[in-house]
Formats: C-alpha cells, sequence, structure tokens
C-alpha cells in the first residue's frame, strides 16, 4: 500500500502495509507481488478538501482490480485470462518505491502503473502459453530490444493450493537470452507461481523468454496456463 503524490520521488509505502513473506517450502514465497495507492487524502474536488482517510488496503485493491477490468475492456479475451493479467500488472508495475527495482520486500515488484499496464495489451507486448504435454517441456517467446534497453519480462500461473499457498510441482524457471544466445537473465524461485527478470539490453535485436517445467514434474499434475508480459 503506498502513499502518493504527484511527484513519484516522495511517494512511500505505508508504516502499517502489510509485506511479510508467507512461509514456504523453500522459503522464497514473495508477497506482495505489486503495490498499489492506499492513502487517500480527499474525496471532494473543492476547498476544504478532507483530510487522509487512511482507507488502507480497501483502497488499494480497487485500484489493482479496476485497472484490471480496465485491460479486460481493451483486450476481451484477458477475461479467461487471469494468469495473463497478473504478469501484465507486474511487468507494467515499473514506479518503484522501495528496494530493488525487479522484486524487493514490501512494494513486490513496484507500483502499480495503468496506462503502462494499458501500452503492454494494446501493443501486444501479452499472451499466454498452453500446454499438453508438460514433463519436462519448454516454450519460447521472442521479442525485440534495444541496446541500453531496460527490460523486464515477467510469466505468471495459477497453481493448486498445497497448504503454503503454492504446489511446487507448478515450478516454471524462466531464462532470457541476448541476440548472441548468451543468458541476459534468469529467475528460478521455487515457491513463487511467477518468475520476474529485469536487465539492460546490451545489444540491439531478437531476445528470447524460455519458461520451463522441471523435469521432475509428477506427468499425472493436470498442465496449467502461464501468461507472460513485458
Amino acid at each position: 500500500m503506498v502513499t502518493l503524490t504527484a511527484n513519484w520521488a516522495n511517494d512511500s509505502m505505508a508504516s502499517y502495509s502489510a509485506y511479510i513473506n508467507p512461509d514456504s517450502p523453500n522459503h522464497d514465497r514473495e508477497k506482495p507481488e505489486i503495490a498499489a495507492p492506499g492513502n487517500v487524502f480527499s474525496t471532494f474536488e473543492v476547498s476544504p478538501w478532507v483530510p487522509a482517510l487512511n482507507s488502507g488496503t480497501g483502497f488499494a485493491a480497487p485500484h489493482v482490480a479496476g485497472t484490471a477490468a480496465l485491460l479486460m475492456q481493451a483486450k476481451p479475451s484477458l477475461k479467461t485470462s487471469p494468469a495473463e493479467v497478473k504478469a501484465v500488472l507486474m511487468a507494467s508495475a515499473v514506479h518503484n518505491i522501495e528496494g530493488a527495482s525487479r522484486l524487493s520486500d514490501q512494494d513486490g515488484a513496484g507500483g502499480l502503473q495503468a496506462k503502462a499496464a494499458y501500452d503492454a495489451v494494446v501493443n501486444g507486448w501479452s499472451g499466454k502459453i498452453s500446454y499438453e504435454i508438460c514433463q519436462g517441456y519448454c516454450s519460447n517467446v521472442t521479442f525485440n530490444a534495444t541496446a541500453g534497453q531496460v527490460v523486464r519480462f515477467v510469466i505468471c500461473w495459477l497453481s493448486q493450493s498445497d497448504g503454503f499457498g503454492t504446489d511446487t510441482a507448478d515450478d516454471i524457471d524462466l531464462t532470457v537470452k541476448n541476440p548472441s544466445g548468451s543468458i541476459a537473465a534468469t529467475s528460478a524461485s521455487f515457491d513463487n507461481n511467477f518468475e520476474i527478470v529485469e536487465f539492460t539490453a546490451t545489444q540491439t535485436g531478437t531476445y528470447t523468454a524460455r519458461g520451463c517445467f522441471p523435469c521432475c514434474r509428477p506427468p499425472e499434475t493436470p498442465c496449467p496456463v502461464f501468461g507472460w508480459a513485458y
């Protein structure tokens, strides 16, 4: 939950925002995925305004839900692709409020940015992949980047709960390679149902993002659909 002003530089996480990572089998579960405005200073359009409402999550969550609804309006197929919606929201959350830009303790991937999310959707910078066979299976997504450009790529998938928040059988690892075939970035957590990378492109050309299921995935487990966005 974020305290926002018109100037990004002095935005901050609310001191009472809940951001403690839940326990998980491999102790690397990350929450939250993104942050959104939670302190609303006025609901009036004229003086004397009103003091801060301090509404908390009750305002932060509708910001995210409302943005998701607008994305579905722009791309109706998102109505049946929640993993893609989540990937778009995380990939476009480029307002870094605290800690590391890619992923950090309090704001996750960063602050919600509705316009950036909309741009990702209408420009075709997102999609989904369904698997018929997922035992040790990989899938590639290609995209273009210019040298010096900061790139963020996210994959997300829905996962059955194992009592800790994630079924670790649905673990997908992410690797991005540059036009020369060298690894540009990787993300390989165990207990999240997403992977996220952020890197500065060193070459201009076509990059390849590769999402892979581990070879030890139980073959009887239904294959999830994963959404991607950058």
